[in-house]
């Protein structure tokens, strides 16, 4: 029997975002793409919370008005 070491290179964990990363050596072309959706997970949450929150605001007002 033989033995050898064998060294296996770090390799990033997927996220969310990434779930296929690619290697630390190669570059990816598409970085735009990873900038727009990691823009667009921050974007369309906060969005609908003042969305709520506008909804909540305007029907608090409509009900006092009919008081």
């Amino acid at each position: 029997m033989a033995s050898f070491n064998v060294f296996v290179p770090h390799q990033a964990l997927p996220s969310i975002l990434n779930p296929f990363p690619t290697s630390p050596g190669s570059e990816s072309g598409d970085d735009t793409s990873l900038l727009l959706s990691k823009i667009l997970v921050i974007i369309l949450p906060v969005a609908g919370v003042l969305g709520l929150i506008i909804m909540i605001k305007m029907g608090k007002a409509k009900s006092r008005d009919t008081h």
